[in-house]
């Protein structure tokens, strides 16, 4: 779809209500809270939310980042784009108009600015709080199968689909949390428990680079297993849930096979972070 399902002048109010907005042209603005300041832009049929982080950079700090992507707000992620170290805050939302932006936009635009305070911002205690509830989840299900992805176990509980990943496959598992939040996540195939910091530290700027460049993915670790994750509002549309699958299979394609040779080979682990630091 075209950025022309939410006009420009909708799009600033709903921006305007977390922050001032000035207009940088037709589909741009710079939003101002205090001293932090994001852009925004329209472009696509997506919204993208995108600052600066106040970190000194992701050397040393990439698996650090993954974990405090696990507490942040729904849609919220730190990433490291490729040719550059620096550590920057985005947020994408889709524009359809089945999804509706009047709570998530200013909503997105509060988390970017929170996460901006990294590490101040970091909140470890957040997934605690996030374990999956039994909750019916049929009718994510339902939604599933209707953006024409099929779910392999058709219980009302959380359920897996399988991904569009050519090499090696990919399930992605959906649960409903206890504050009503739905996770699609992809857990990858490395431990961090079971190999050293070099190779840890060099899996995880390549899921935050990967994460850079795919809309709504983000990369995160729960008990020392790194994923990819979206993680959407209670009710999630049609349209957002596919969004979410689709999201999941190309960065799992990019990065699942490579997440692996880094986790297992030192040498190669190091030689990804001198090559691709800068």
């Amino acid at each position: 779809m075209s950025a022309a399902t939410y006009g420009a002048a909708e799009l600033r109010a709903l921006l305007e209500k977390r922050a001032s907005v000035q207009e940088i042209d037709a589909t741009g603005w710079k939003i101002a809270s205090g001293d932090a300041c994001l852009t925004a832009r329209a472009a696509h049929g997506w919204i993208h939310l995108d600052a600066e982080c106040g970190a000194d950079g992701v050397n040393g700090h990439a698996w650090d980042l993954l974990e405090s992507n696990a507490g942040l707000p729904a849609g919220v992620k730190f990433v490291v784009p490729e040719k550059d170290d620096t550590v920057r805050v985005r947020a994408e939302l889709p524009l359809d108009r089945e999804i509706s932006l009047d709570a998530r936009l200013p909503a997105a635009v509060e988390g970017v600015l929170r996460a901006m305070r990294w590490p101040s911002s970091r909140d470890d205690d957040r997934r605690s709080c996030l374990l999956p509830s039994p909750v019916d989840l049929g009718d994510v299900s339902a939604r599933a199968r209707e953006s024409g992805w099929s779910d392999l176990a058709r219980s009302t509980g959380p359920f897996h689909v399988d991904l569009d990943v050519r090499r090696g496959g990919a399930l992605a598992g959906v649960t409903r949390h206890d504050d009503g939040l739905i996770e699609v996540s992809v857990d990858l195939d490395v431990d961090a428990g079971e190999t050293t910091e070099i190779c840890s530290q060099a899996v995880a700027l390549l899921l935050l680079r990967v994460a850079a460049g795919v809309r709504m993915v983000r990369a995160a670790t729960v008990a020392n297993r790194p994923r990819f994750e979206v993680v959407c509002e209670a009710e999630p549309a049609v349209a957002e849930i596919g969004h979410a699958f689709s999201a999941l299979s190309v960065a799992c394609a990019h990065a699942a096979r490579e997440a692996r040779a880094l986790h297992g080979d030192e040498a190669v682990a190091r030689l990804y972070l001198d090559t691709t630091h800068h």
